[in-house]
């Protein structure tokens, strides 16, 4: 940093850091969501991801006891023995064997697999938009919901570097400056 003060002053490196404070508190924010949504998709055995010979899935055993029936069942003594055996099975077959315990058991699809499905199509879980890149892709919707409504995207999330340029005048740099980063490789 220092060896930028006298190219860009005190006030552009003090903005630059204001910058990185400020994205250090939304790191820190997707994290907390992020754990929170782990939470929710297990931080026990019987709610939790597992990786089957074929995909990932989702398994809800709806509570230990269930789990236990399901473990046993496929001779498992422990949690590492239940995990190597369901590694060596199709995702079908362990689906079929935790729903035969009442629980909940789906693969976990790719974004692909995702944008194809008719389903989330029909019921307006996708939108498309248009990306300067790509022209108009598929995306879903986005997560939150306010009053029952999902908040409105309306363009497509920009490209690596798209809007650099865009931040760095916000924070008032020039446009020799931004150049000269560009030059400097220190942005794209």
């Amino acid at each position: 940093m220092a060896d930028l003060l006298p190219e860009y002053g005190q006030k552009a490196i003090d903005q630059l850091r204001e910058k990185v404070y400020y994205l250090k508190i939304q790191i820190r924010v997707l994290t907390l969501l992020l754990i929170l949504v782990l939470g929710y998709l297990g931080i026990n055995e019987y709610k939790h991801l597992y990786q089957c010979s074929d995909s990932w899935i989702y398994l809800d055993a709806l509570n230990q006891e269930n789990f236990n029936l399901i473990k046993s069942s496929t001779n498992s003594s422990s949690q590492e023995d239940f995990i190597k055996h369901l590694s060596t099975i199709e995702s079908n077959k362990v689906i079929e064997l935790v729903r035969k315990y009442d629980g909940f058991c789906e693969k976990i699809s790719t974004t692909k697999q995702l944008m194809e499905n008719q389903f989330l199509a029909d019921h307006s879980m996708q939108i498309s938009v248009m990306s300067p890149t790509y022209g108009e892709i598929k995306q879903s919707v986005h997560p939150a919901i306010i009053d029952n409504k999902h908040l409105q995207t309306s363009k497509a999330a920009p490209q690596l570097g798209e809007d650099t340029d865009t931040v760095l005048r916000e924070l008032g740099y020039l446009e020799t400056d931004i150049i000269k980063l560009r030059n400097g490789r220190v942005i794209l």
